[in-house]
């Protein structure tokens, strides 16, 4: 086999480019290529082994460290359904360590059990049939929810959920006393929570209890499944990082793109080691050892403008291993 056709096929699938795009590409600007069937047979023989031996390498040296802390770890988990069209076949499950804030696994939570990983916690959505699973045949694990998933009145029901220790019935109170704060009634919440903690506040339009929209507000903040989830709310850690490595994942398998199974796994196993690999990256800084800052402008500020940090550039260092594992 050309040494070229080896190197400019690892290239296509490491830098997350799809097959079709990149021959049509070469078309385009006149350069003979290879077809589409020598690319997938090479990725089959060649690449795709070559990148499950790294990630498993990548994984059981994970695996070792959180096993050397001697500590039980939190696990947050997300899934991942591919569409439209036939991509919807695939889907991911993926679990990060969120004290690490590493990927380290894109299959099941057995999995990590039968690596050793003991699991103290786990923060996932509130989907049904993760409850019932985790409620029926996981008691020993603390199930958590995202704050994200459960509700869109989001900054109340973080603010609920971190200054509550993990008490599910102070959880419940605190966000109930939404529908008495809405209305300028600020004591008389509840047992567990008297009264609210803000100061003195401005004068401003508040809603009528029995009004319309007070009546639609109870019966969403009331609604039984909303206040039982709430209870089982994250105090802590949440599912953040997932949807950064998701992100990540869109690069290298873009949803709108049909991959066949083994090529749609390789590419996972790809991006959580670019992922694993970036997530500690510095702030960059200018000649003059300066910290670099970027300015933003988020549709929800009103035009209003936020410092965001720049990070250094991305190391590729695990895709070049796996581009030595070829060669070797």
């Amino acid at each position: 086999m050309p040494t070229g056709n080896l190197v400019l096929s690892a290239a296509i699938l490491f830098s997350g480019c799809s097959i079709k795009q990149s021959l049509v590409m070469f078309q385009h600007a006149n350069v003979s290529c290879f077809s589409e069937r020598t690319f997938h047979n090479i990725q089959q023989h060649y690449l795709v082994p070559a990148v499950e031996r790294i990630w498993k390498a990548h994984q059981d040296a994970l695996f070792d460290y959180i096993k050397r802390q001697n500590e039980a770890v939190v696990v947050g988990g997300d899934a991942r359904c591919c569409s439209p069209g036939h991509t919807a076949t695939y889907g991911s499950y993926s679990l990060t360590d969120l004290d690490l804030g590493q990927i380290l696994n894109v299959q099941l939570i057995e999995k990590l059990e039968e690596e050793g990983v003991v699991i103290s916690d786990l923060v996932t959505d509130n989907h049904p049939q993760i409850k019932a699973y985790m409620k029926k045949e996981r008691t020993d694990i603390n199930h958590w929810f995202d704050v994200w998933y459960v509700a869109k009145v989001s900054n109340h029901l973080y603010w609920c959920a971190s200054l509550s220790d993990g008490d599910g019935e102070l959880v419940s109170e605190k966000w109930l006393s939404v529908l008495n704060h809405i209305t300028d009634v600020h004591g008389g919440h509840g047992q567990r929570f008297p009264k609210c903690l803000h100061g003195e506040l401005e004068d401003r339009d508040w809603i009528k209890k029995g009004s319309l929209a007070f009546l639609e507000m109870e019966k969403v903040v009331k609604g039984k499944l909303l206040v039982n989830d709430t209870k089982k709310l994250s105090p802590a850690e949440q599912t953040s990082a997932l949807e950064s490595y998701h992100n990540v994942l869109c690069n290298f398998a873009p949803k709108a793109l049909h991959f066949f199974y083994a090529s749609r796994k390789a590419r996972l196993y790809i991006a959580a080691l670019h992922f694993n690999e970036n997530s500690y990256r510095d702030q960059a800084v200018n000649k003059n050892g300066e910290p670099i800052y970027s300015i933003s402008y988020p549709k929800g500020r009103n035009g209003a403008g936020i410092r965001k940090e720049v990070y250094t550039s991305l190391d590729v260092e695990e895709v070049v291993k796996v581009r030595l594992e070829l060669a070797s």
